[in-house]
């Protein structure tokens, strides 16, 4: 028995003249995004306190200054940890838009935020 897992659409999240959306949260504890996955790229930045990211079969501790790097494959949910309030900031874009990224900053550069592995980057 295989367990479907929700694929999130953009454009349920932003008009559709916009080129991404912007979320800057300060959250409590008890707050969680359920695992899923999308067709869209995103990068998210924890500015204060810690969360739990379950990605892809591993979980991953975050803390404040982490800056992680969605792919459009990434299966993932975040989690509050108990007590510690988080302050989360996440822009997702449309994935036609990693390309034109790529070739404008990242050309032949090993350091493309978005590359492929297991794991999504996490940078400080």
């Amino acid at each position: 028995m295989s367990i479907s897992i929700p694929v999130l659409d953009l454009r349920k999240f932003m008009p559709p003249d916009d080129v991404f959306h912007l979320q800057n949260d300060m959250r409590t504890s008890q707050w969680g995004v359920p695992y899923h996955t999308h067709r869209f790229a995103e990068v998210f930045w924890i500015f204060q306190g810690r969360a739990r990211h379950h990605v892809n079969g591993t979980t991953v501790d975050l803390e404040a200054g982490n800056v992680v790097f969605i792919r459009p494959t990434d299966k993932h949910s975040l989690e509050t940890m108990p007590q510690v309030p988080l302050g989360l900031v996440n822009i997702a874009f449309a994935s036609k838009e990693l390309s034109p990224l790529r070739r404008r900053y990242f050309k032949r550069d090993a350091s493309w935020p978005w590359k492929e592995g297991p794991l999504p980057q996490v940078r400080q």
